[in-house]
């Protein structure tokens, strides 16, 4: 259910920096840098994990918490995609990605895209 990564929005703030020239802020976010990677590494070696910054973030965008609210657009039971059309009947079933009481989070085979639908 992990879809939400950090790194790649940290490398991209760590690109407008430099760019910027704001030292002050790009030595911060390398320091932010090194605790996460150090985090990302001890959690890996874990076997019951906790939760990180990334899973909280990912259940509030599927929980359509402020301001995640849009991340995932609630979908009515269709055979087809909300985004590309799709068809998702059979074989091109879309794949759950994550399965909760209330909701499921669905991603197309087509275009990636996810969706959710709930349960009523």
């Amino acid at each position: 259910m992990h879809d939400f990564k950090l790194e790649p929005v940290v490398l991209e703030l760590e690109r407008i920096f430099r760019e910027k020239g704001m030292r002050g802020h790009a030595a911060k976010l390398a320091k932010f840098k090194a605790g996460y990677r150090a985090q990302l590494e001890k959690l890996a070696t874990m076997r019951d994990k906790p939760w990180t910054s990334e899973t909280v973030l990912e259940l509030a965008a599927v929980y359509q918490v402020a301001p995640f609210t849009k991340r995932y657009p609630v979908v009515p039971d269709d055979k087809r995609c909300p985004f590309c059309r799709a068809d998702l009947a059979g074989n091109n079933a879309a794949p759950v990605c994550a399965m909760f009481a209330d909701r499921s989070l669905y991603e197309c085979r087509q275009c990636a895209r996810r969706f959710l639908r709930l349960k009523s």
